[in-house]
């Protein structure tokens, strides 16, 4: 296994911040998660300069780089999970967080406690201003994300990071790594003023990780995006490596599918490459603990059901919860899917989308699976479709009732009361409503 080199870090000239202070500079950064993306506002320069005044510790610790529509984040947490269970200290950095900033750089499972984070954001912080003042353009908030991420594993000692890339590949911050690993999950139509407008261009951007040498699993079955994709590692020299998105077979046959849907059966399959790969490479990787750590992944809000409550006779007194971020036309057909193999019950559902995003996509995939609709917005986030523009596109799709409500947690309390006993209420369409709706769900996840 290529041992993790350990450097110092650069000297710290920035007083620590506090909670407060960390939290502020990271809302001042540009941030578009909250905004639309201009067309030539993504590069490497500045991620690349930011490093360079933390030392480059990108160059410290190997990755397994993992890029896609969907599934990116299920296959990150799963070679995460598996690394940790088989003795590798393991870093993964995801995004966006539901909750806590926190939840985007962990390592074996832990997010870093205040006290280290807050040491994070201040050399960061410091990193930054250097870098700025030496002609770097101002860092945004996905590149301190990504920066606070590697720099963290450096120190935190980890053997391995698991990197999933926020959008694209090309000119994702997370592609200045030094991967060991890359993979592709599934390749669908999103973002498409920034990545291209056919699933070819799409694959090549996301196909823009390979690097020569490194092989790079491919998930997303037949088809021109892994033609894409598969050219693109002949051109660098990047070993390419298709997987059956049927499941994981072989010595990886044992290794557990998420819950969540027929689709996690191709996750599975690209983590369990993924896996042998790094055991082919010489890494401690083993079938059994891989599955042992892989078996405990749960992701929150994707396709996350909440225990169905009981009254004293064992009855439903309520309806079954499902809390999905679907929010292109791949994860809706994924959550469509799970409701295709769901018992029949009545489905209440509340969306909220963001403008960006392919509504009438996610709409057109839902809507033959539900019985009543409530169309509603996130309040935290400036990029919600306003609700009554997408109502009035829902009505122009199907004649199930269809509702307006503004506020989401009424919307959300509402679609609970429609579903009812045995029923099932649905919230999906964004992140960002379910970072909003998930703390106030007081169940029991099952």
């Amino acid at each position: 296994m290529p041992p993790a080199t350990r450097t110092s870090d650069p000297v710290r000239t920035r007083p620590m911040l506090t909670r407060d202070d960390a939290e502020r500079f990271l809302l001042s950064r540009v941030n578009y998660e909250r905004r639309p993306i201009p067309p030539d506002a993504l590069r490497l320069d500045g991620i690349r300069a930011l490093l360079g005044e933390l030392g480059d510790p990108h160059r410290r610790v190997p990755a397994v780089h993992i890029a896609g529509t969907k599934g990116k984040g299920t296959v990150a947490s799963l070679v995460a999970a598996g690394a940790t269970a088989c003795g590798l200290r393991c870093g993964l950095f995801t995004s966006p967080h539901l909750v806590r900033f926190e939840e985007r750089l962990t390592v074996d499972g832990a997010e870093p406690d205040k006290a280290t984070f807050v040491q994070l954001v201040t050399d960061v912080a410091a990193a930054a201003e250097r870098a700025e003042a030496g002609g770097a353009a101002p860092a945004t908030f996905f590149e301190i994300s990504a920066a606070l991420g590697f720099l963290h594993f450096a120190r935190s000692g980890c053997d391995l990071a698991a990197l999933e890339v926020g959008l694209g590949g090309r000119l994702d911050a997370t592609n200045v790594c030094e991967p060991v690993v890359c993979a592709i999950t599934t390749i669908s139509r999103d973002h498409t003023a920034l990545l291209g407008h056919t699933l070819a261009a799409i694959a090549g951007e996301k196909a823009g990780i390979a690097k020569p040498g490194v092989p790079l699993i491919w998930g997303g079955g037949p088809g021109e995006a892994g033609e894409a994709i598969r050219a693109r590692c002949e051109a660098v020299g990047a070993p390419f490596l298709p997987v059956d998105p049927a499941g994981p077979t072989g010595d990886w046959a044992g290794l557990p599918i998420p819950p969540g849907g027929p689709h996690q059966r191709a996750n599975a399959a690209t983590a369990a490459a993924v896996f042998e790969a790094l055991r082919t490479a010489g890494w401690p990787i083993t079938p059994e603990a891989a599955a042992s750590g892989a078996a405990g992944v749960r992701l929150a809000g994707r396709a996350e059901r909440f225990a169905l409550p009981t009254n004293d006779r064992g009855e439903p007194a309520g309806p079954a919860l499902l809390l999905d971020v679907a929010h292109n036309w791949a994860s809706a057909n994924a959550l469509a899917a799970t409701l295709r193999e769901a018992p029949e019950q009545r489905r209440s559902l509340v969306l909220a989308c963001a403008k960006d995003k392919d509504v009438a996509g996610v709409l057109r995939t839902l809507l033959p699976h539900i019985d009543d609709l409530t169309c509603t917005q996130f309040v935290k986030n400036p990029r919600a479709v306003p609700p009554d523009e997408l109502a009035a596109l829902a009505r122009s799709l199907t004649d199930a009732p269809i509702r307006c409500d503004p506020d989401p947690h009424s919307a959300w309390a509402g679609a609970v009361r429609r579903a009812g006993a045995g029923g099932l209420a649905i919230a999906a369409g964004s992140f960002f409503l379910i970072a909003e709706l998930r703390p106030g769900v007081a169940t029991t996840p099952g």
